[in-house]
């Protein structure tokens, strides 16, 4: 269906005195977004099947029940015993590890590509929740047990950082214990709570491939992580003894060129080596390197390319889309896209300046 949909777009576009060429250009966008990301977008929207996004958010859904599952399957709920086997710093841990202790509400971006066949889950669950509004709330005085801005209550704060931008900061730390006590006494909430932040590290999507966790999973959760996510493991030396550990390292070594090893948590994406851009060597040295750490490897997703025809040239280029897919309580929470032409980079992110980010439409 999206592939028949891009095919009557881009012809579309064209056609000589075609309006929806320079759709995204003409588009009216509120002054402060266009002067931040309008020349950033690309030269037309993404398109997905209805039925196969809502699918795949509904596994986001179950995958997420799953990873929250974790601690008290592995671990009898003991959340920080659950950070330590992931390899987590301690700092942050012991951060992530405060507050309440009720579940995170559903509330994530998965950063997905789609193969021409399905979706298939990335690496970043749960992350930071880029391309949402944000809110800033400065550093007011706690009034009452509630949190304010220039006199204003503050029902809700919009979390926007991770437990590692905050624990070597003596002012963020009191300004993160302020906001903890507001939050304890229902005057201000903190969302999403902190404590999510312990189902965004890479090693916790690589726990899915664990022959120990995946005994504890039933058919239907086995189901889940098969069509979501492509084979991940945990490298890090306290997961595994010195024989598993170098049976790990030998797989990885006879498959390095389909690999990508990326540090764990709180990096960023940092010091990720892609087998395949990478000479022999470098991927030889890689493996051990990334043991010592807590790093992990995944099976490289190949996604299917984007067809779009440039707005100034007519010309048509091939762009790799990561797709990020919100999910919430009620199931698929809409979509935004970056891409990128391969020639410009195998990181699909914004700190790559070749980078484009534009909507997503779902056709029934």
């Amino acid at each position: 269906m999206q592939k028949k949909i891009t095919e009557i777009f881009n012809d579309k576009c064209l056609r000589p005195g075609s309006r929806l060429r320079n759709s995204t250009r003409d588009a009216q966008l509120p002054d402060v977004y266009a002067k931040s990301f309008g020349y950033l977008l690309l030269d037309r929207p993404l398109f997905a099947s209805e039925p196969e996004i809502n699918a795949f958010a509904t596994d986001l859904g179950a995958l997420l029940a799953l990873l929250a599952s974790l601690p008290d399957r592995l671990f009898d709920g003991d959340v920080r015993a659950y950070c330590d086997a992931l390899g987590m710093d301690s700092r942050p841990a012991s951060l992530m590890c405060r507050g309440s202790d009720v579940p995170p509400p559903r509330n994530a971006r998965a950063d997905a590509h789609h193969d021409g066949e399905a979706f298939m889950l990335e690496l970043d669950v749960g992350s930071r929740l880029g391309g949402t509004d944000t809110a800033q709330a400065n550093r007011d005085l706690l009034a009452l047990g509630r949190i304010t801005l220039r006199g204003t209550g503050i029902d809700v704060l919009l979390r926007y950082f991770v437990a590692s931008e905050i624990v070597d900061d003596p002012q963020a730390l009191a300004d993160f214990d302020t906001v903890l006590r507001a939050d304890e006494a229902g005057r201000t909430v903190l969302h999403p709570p902190l404590r999510g932040a312990v189902l965004a590290g890479k090693g916790i999507l690589a726990m899915l491939h664990d022959p120990l966790v995946q005994a504890t999973f039933t058919p239907a959760e086995q189901a889940v992580v098969d069509r979501v996510m492509p084979w991940t493991a945990l490298l890090g030396q306290a997961r595994h003894s010195p024989a598993a550990l170098a049976a790990l390292l030998d797989r990885c070594r006879d498959r390095r060129e389909e690999l990508v090893a990326e540090p764990g948590v709180g990096r960023g994406g940092v010091g990720t080596v892609i087998g395949h851009q990478v000479t022999d060597a470098v991927r030889r040295q890689a493996l051990p390197d990334a043991a010592a750490g807590d790093h992990v490897v995944q099976e490289r997703v190949r996604p299917a390319t984007e067809a779009v025809v440039d707005a100034d040239t007519g010309a048509v280029h091939e762009w790799v889309a990561n797709r990020d897919v919100f999910v919430d309580a009620e199931g698929y929470a809409g979509s935004y896209v970056r891409a990128l032409k391969p020639g410009d980079g195998a990181v699909v992110a914004c700190s790559n300046p070749g980078t484009r980010g534009t909507c997503v439409f779902a056709a029934p």
